[in-house]
């Protein structure tokens, strides 16, 4: 037999489950929600990334591209 003083009623114990089934839905939620912006702040420091190069090889041509190219990253790195 189920001592009941211990687990308490049938129905504290369905609202105990309930209970916990909502807060792993919340806790689901809120990792899609995370997971969304990431893709979204990495989405957006890509685009401004090709854009970025995108300007470097309208202004210079070749060689001169590939310097500047360094030039950019390394003063963007260093917080320029």
């Amino acid at each position: 037999m189920i001592d009941t003083e211990r687990c308490g009623s049938s129905q504290e114990q369905g609202a105990l489950r309930v209970n916990r089934r909502v807060g792993e839905s919340v806790k689901d939620v809120m990792q899609v929600l995370a997971v969304l912006c990431v893709i979204a702040l990495v989405s957006m420091i890509l685009h401004k990334a090709y854009a970025d190069v995108s300007a470097l090889s309208q202004n210079y041509a070749g060689g001169e591209f590939w310097i500047r190219l360094a030039r950019y990253l390394i003063a963007n790195l260093a917080g320029g």
